[in-house]
């Protein structure tokens, strides 16, 4: 994505279309953003479920 976004940002800058440049620059943010927030979020879910698992591992060990 990193390569796609600066090779289109290069685009359009050469173009001198400075209001597609804009949207397209804040799109890709929002995608960005987006793709981020839900990686932490799975991480958080997957940190969750371990926890959970070593609780119960623990348990049933004691």
């Amino acid at each position: 994505m990193d390569v796609f976004k600066r090779e289109e940002l290069e685009s359009l800058r050469a173009s001198g279309a400075a209001e597609d440049y804009e949207e397209r620059e804040q799109l890709l943010t929002d995608c960005f953003e987006l793709t981020e927030r839900h990686a932490q979020q799975k991480a958080d879910k997957t940190g969750k479920k371990n926890e959970m698992l070593s609780a119960v591992k623990l348990r049933l060990l004691t």
